[in-house]
């Protein structure tokens, strides 16, 4: 009965339209509420196709490759030493053929790689694959967000996802200063909607994400 507890909001026409553009469609969505459900969720509506890294638990990585096929949600495996070439091309087959690509790209990277992004103060560094990839396939992003409903004492919860407006990435002009913004952007979104559902932050915060947000605010000198 979990899944019937997953609903979608009016906004799924953006993920509708989305899809129906043909080009494929990358389906972004910070480590929140059980995503693998929601992606289930999707799935049950448009094909979805989900990202997994490899995880060094075999116990973990077991559960999620039963996961995955109780679900019939396809897959691409991401080793742990993959090299970027390969992830971008089978990433362009998947979107290639119309598929919806789950992501979660909130992934901390290390302090030689991605791009800065400034975010509650401070300046962790993220990758910017998911708007190059973007660009390079033509596809549209949308944004995948949820939004708890308390139905009261003795009545389970339920979760509603938001999806947001599509937006493309042009190959043309500063390719750089393109993907540094749209990571910004995207950025800003999920830190804006944690500000607006502070509940979720049990649900996000991890480890290594902890650490960063627990050192001291970078205040800009005006």
């Amino acid at each position: 009965g979990v899944g019937a507890r997953v609903e979608f909001d009016a906004s799924v026409a953006h993920l509708d339209q989305a899809v129906a553009r043909g080009k494929g469609v990358l389906l972004a969505c910070p480590h929140l509420f059980c995503h693998e459900i929601g992606a289930a969720a999707v799935h049950r509506r448009h094909p979805v196709v989900a990202l997994v890294r490899e995880n060094k638990s075999p116990v973990r990585s077991a559960l999620k490759r039963r996961w995955y096929e109780a679900t019939g949600i396809e897959t691409v495996r991401r080793p742990r030493d993959a090299s970027v070439v390969a992830d971008t091309l089978a990433f362009l087959r998947v979107l290639g053929r119309g598929r919806v690509l789950g992501i979660t790209p909130d992934v901390l990277m290390p302090s030689d790689k991605g791009l800065p992004v400034r975010m509650f103060g401070r300046e962790p560094r993220l990758s910017p694959g998911m708007v190059l990839l973007a660009m390079h396939a033509g596809a549209p992003l949308v944004t995948a967000l949820p939004e708890w409903d308390d139905c009261g004492p003795g009545r389970p919860a339920r979760v509603r996802m938001h999806f947001s407006e599509p937006v493309e990435y042009s190959r043309r002009g500063d390719r750089e200063r393109t993907a540094r913004e749209g990571l910004q952007a995207w950025w800003r979104l999920v830190e804006d909607y944690l500000r607006r559902n502070p509940e979720n932050w049990m649900f996000w915060l991890d480890k290594r994400w902890t650490r960063v947000l627990a050192t001291p605010e970078e205040r800009k000198v005006v």
